[in-house]
């Protein structure tokens, strides 16, 4: 047994001999007989209706081969589809030739040419599988078709060459072996396909072999006797007959591959985890999978030939009625555009509104539209996720400007009695003191500096965890900032007797465009440590070009001390907020562990990274890098190269020459400036009016905005220091009515904003408000000074330029 279809047989052998048996046999005697009881001379009146019978069957066997070649399985010549293709078109067009011509000799002749070619055809279903007669036999069995049809071309052009088919009321031995050796083939096909019937159980090998077993008996066994008339007959219908069960398995094979075509799509459909539908132009379900009515709840049945519209679809998430006219889906019959939506709701079947994101998509066929797709998905857990998100981003900002508040109110808390603290102790230290005295007012002054250092630590550290810390990026001298620290750090280096000392390499630029303050704050941070752990030696700041960059340049900062360095676990940690080389170090040493935090963080918004390299008991050397835009260096600008200041018109005549060098002043006023200060702190009050009679100026103090408006009806100011929180009415509103009222007038009174505001935008504030200067508290002195000098200077240049034009 072969092994083409399996070595196990789901049929019994015995059933493959039923088929020539029924179908050849049993059928054609018992029609036989039947024919001569009901008509006894059919020979005579038969002719029409054998015409017919043969042009319908030669129909049938063309359908059927067009199907074999369509379906792809007469593909090559090794399959026995090729072979019963070729047969059927053989028979079917030699069939309708003869039942168009007149009836007589030739008609028995193209008949019998017929069953010959078509079974020498089918003969080739068994015989295929020897590649030898695959090759040369397809040549010679079309050459013997084709010459068939010349020859009866010209048998009806020439009747007598017509060769005798029957003579006497029976066939000649030509017709009988034309038949003969046809059926023979037709038979050989019935065994190949009733072969594979027993090993396939397939449908469709069972009508074939019945196919070839009916068309082999009518031409065998009615040739080889000498029944009745009515063989004619059945002769004729056997082929008919034949021909219909060779359709059914065109029939069975399309409803096979229909009903399977089915299967797989509904099993793609119901693979996908989306629910997906189809429309007809009326908006009926056409089809539905698994997904689509599991998540809204319907059988498919139920889904199925309704309007999905009116069924999951008639009514928006708020209960109002969804008009169809406006529905995104229908949308797709009429613009051919698909249409994709994530805010509406399908409606479940027991009432439930189920968020869902849909798509509809037009079915084309060809250029019209006949439908549409929608595939959708449950976004419930997505909708209650960006619910939860949505819910969590405003408890986180409510929890941020909580925060920012909180921040703002502390700072505004804690400076305002730290300049209180700072400014008295001050002005203390200037009084006649013991040597006793003068050495507690020291130590005040220093606690307090110390705490004023934890103080900004915290906040600037709250500020960049709550993201409220921004960089003041303006154009500035790197050497003024360097030469600035150093100063702030020279009394520290004289008291332990260090060496400090910096070095600039000549290629890096003069002038910057960058955040000058966080600049010089981390600087100080990292010389201050350097002089905090160094008892004897040397500290040194260095400044390199790393390279320059677009419209700018990285700069690459190292602070160098010989004191007394960390080991490789603590320069791990050094880093981070809180931490400190080890716990001995903030007991020895003091400090909140948040410098060298808040200086790495403020590199990285300088785009650079900060790094240690130190060795313990030798020294420690930190690094960082910083990115500046490069600014043009104006003329007249101080520099390394050109440090002579800039010369006014104006003096001061009051003030002393000591004073004059804190305050940095660059210009001379003529006469004592007058100064309206708006403060209702009455320690902060003494402070200022300490600081600035002094100076050699004129105070006049109001208590708030309100009383300062009121002050400036009746008298002339300089300049105007103002203070934010005060009763009645805030700084900021004071400043908002004095510009409205300069702006009527033309004049302008410089406003210095004097406040414990230090959060991250209040300078910003200030000077949007219409104030020309932004002094934090607690102030320095100096600090406060110099911004004076600066907002009246300016003043003053452009009250000249007013005069000269």
């Amino acid at each position: 047994m072969s092994n083409t279809y399996g070595n196990r047989l789901n049929k019994s052998p015995w059933s493959l001999f039923t088929l020539p048996v029924i179908f050849g046999v049993v059928l054609p005697v018992l029609g036989s007989a039947f024919s001569i009881w009901v008509i006894p001379d059919w020979r005579g009146d038969h002719i029409p209706f054998h015409a017919v019978v043969e042009g319908v069957g030669g129909c049938i066997a063309l359908i059927m081969a067009s199907f074999w070649m369509v379906s792809g399985k007469a593909g090559n010549t090794r399959t026995p589809f090729f072979w019963l293709a070729c047969g059927l078109i053989s028979m079917g067009l030699l069939d309708i030739f003869h039942a168009v011509v007149h009836p007589g000799q030739s008609f028995v002749w193209f008949h019998s040419m017929a069953h010959f070619t078509g079974g020498l055809f089918f003969a080739g279903v068994f015989l295929s599988r020897w590649a030898p007669f695959s090759e040369k036999a397809v040549v010679g069995m079309w050459a013997v078709f084709v010459g068939t049809l010349i020859y009866g071309g010209l048998c009806l052009l020439y009747p007598d060459w017509v060769p005798l088919m029957v003579e006497k009321g029976t066939f000649t031995g030509l017709a009988k072996g034309l038949n003969i050796v046809g059926g023979i083939g037709f038979f050989g096909a019935a065994w190949y396909f009733g072969r594979r019937y027993l090993h396939s159980a397939e449908k469709e090998d069972y009508l074939l072999s019945a196919h070839c077993a009916l068309l082999g008996s009518a031409g065998v066994l009615f040739e080889v006797s000498t029944l009745w008339d009515a063989a004619w007959w059945w002769w004729h219908a056997l082929r008919v007959v034949a021909y219909g069960v060779s359709f059914a398995v065109i029939l069975d094979k399309s409803q096979a591959k229909y009903d399977q075509l089915q299967q797989k799509n509904q099993s793609i459909l119901d693979s996908a985890g989306e629910g997906i539908y189809g429309l007809d132009l009326n908006g009926y379900t056409t089809f539905a999978n698994q997904a689509a009515v599991n998540i809204l709840g319907y059988t498919l049945e139920e889904m199925l030939n309704v309007s999905q519209h009116d069924l999951i679809h008639y009514h928006h998430a708020d209960g109002t009625p969804y008009v169809r006219e406006t529905c995104n889906i229908y949308a797709a019959f009429h613009d051919g555009k698909t249409h994709t939506e994530d805010k509406e709701v399908f409606w479940h079947k027991d009432g439930r509104a189920i968020p869902v994101e849909y798509t509809s998509k037009p079915i084309w066929e060809g250029d019209k539209i006949t439908g549409a797709v929608v595939t959708y998905k449950d976004i419930t857990e997505r909708k209650q996720a960006e619910e939860a998100l949505k819910i969590a981003k405003e408890e986180a900002e409510l929890s941020a400007r909580v925060k920012s508040q909180f921040l703002a109110n502390m700072s505004h808390e804690i400076r305002t009695p730290m300049n209180g603290v700072l400014g008295m102790t001050d002005i203390l230290s200037k009084t006649d003191l013991t040597p006793q005295q003068r050495k507690y007012v020291s130590m005040v002054q220093k606690s307090a500096g110390n705490l004023l250092t934890v103080i900004n630590d915290i906040l600037d550290f709250s500020k960049i965890e709550a993201h409220k810390l921004e960089l003041n990026v303006i154009p500035f001298t790197l050497r003024e900032i360097v030469s600035e620290t150093l100063e702030i750090a020279e009394v520290s280096v004289n008291e332990k007797k260090l060496l400090l000392d910096h070095c600039i390499d000549d290629n890096v630029p003069e002038n910057l465009i960058g955040d000058p303050d966080r600049l010089r704050q981390i600087l100080t941070n990292l010389v201050s440590n350097a002089i905090k752990f160094t008892h004897q030696g040397s500290v040194h700041l260095s400044v390199k070009q790393n390279n320059l960059i677009e419209n700018g340049v990285e700069l690459t900062f190292c602070v160098a001390d010989t004191g007394v360095g960390m080991k490789t676990e603590q320069q791990a940690q050094v880093f981070q907020p809180f931490s400190q080389a080890d716990n001995s170090t903030a007991r020895k040493y003091g400090g909140t562990g948040l410098g060298l935090s808040i200086c790495r963080q403020l590199v990285e918004m300088m785009n650079g990274t900060m790094w240690v390299d130190s060795t313990y008991q030798e020294g420690s050397k930190f690094f960082f890098t910083a990115r500046f835009a490069l600014a043009a260096k104006t003329k007249g600008e101080k520099g390394s190269q050109n440090n002579q200041p800039l010369q006014s018109t104006v003096s001061i005549s009051s003030v002393s020459k000591d004073t004059l060098e804190a305050n940095d002043v660059d210009a001379i006023h003529e006469k004592p400036l007058r100064i309206l200060l708006a403060e209702d702190n009455e320690i902060n009050q003494m402070v200022a009016e300490s600081i600035l009679q002094e100076a050699g100026y004129t105070v006049v103090v109001s208590q708030n905005g309100q009383e300062a408006l009121d002050t400036l009806k009746t008298e002339l100011f300089d300049v105007i220091l103002m203070d934010i929180h005060m009763p009645e009415m805030d700084g900021y509103e004071a400043t908002a009515i004095i510009r409205e009222q300069e702006a009527e007038t033309g004049e302008h009174i410089p406003i210095i904003a004097l406040t414990a505001n230090a959060m991250s935008g209040d300078r910003e504030k200030c000077i949007e408000i219409g104030m020309d200067g932004y002094v934090p508290k607690p102030f320095d002195p100096k600090a406060l000074l110099k911004a004076i000098n600066k907002v009246t200077q300016s003043a003053l240049n452009t009250f000249s330029s007013e005069n000269d034009s």
